[in-house]
């Protein structure tokens, strides 16, 4: 999945009217992207707006609305420090994290929403890892 949203209570601020707002995620080849909508049925204001990454705030909404999802690497193949050497990388680990992550594998090495599990998964994906991205309510995608 490149693509989830989801729709949030939201006040206009020219109108002050109970509106919603549609918060997205996607992902392409440089990294997770956020971005939001917001048109006024009363008075017509909108603005749109994106950025890199997941704001905190969104993470409830998004897993109320998509679950809460993991990263799972059955089997780190036979390149086992160049995927540690990727997902310090990409998460932005530290050395120590990074040493706790190895000893994690195979299982569970991270959580978040379904599209940055899904853009993870790609980013490892050449390193011949076996992966799974799993939800963490019901076991299973």
């Amino acid at each position: 999945m490149k693509y989830e949203s989801v729709s949030a209570p939201y006040t206009c601020p020219q109108c002050n009217a109970s509106q919603k707002i549609v918060h997205a995620l996607s992902f392409d080849s440089t990294g997770v992207r956020s971005a939001s909508s917001f048109t006024c049925l009363n008075c017509g204001s909108s603005f749109e707006a994106d950025d890199r990454g997941v704001p905190p705030e969104w993470k409830p909404l998004f897993y109320a609305a998509n679950g809460h999802w993991e990263l799972i690497v059955v089997n780190a193949g036979l390149r086992k420090v160049d995927l540690l050497r990727k997902l310090r990388e990409v998460l932005g680990l530290e050395l120590a994290a990074t040493s706790a992550l190895s000893r994690r594998i195979p299982g569970r090495i991270a959580d978040g929403t379904r599209v940055e599990m899904e853009f993870l998964k790609c980013e490892l994906q050449s390193l011949g890892a076996v992966m799974e991205v799993v939800s963490i309510k019901s076991g299973g995608d």
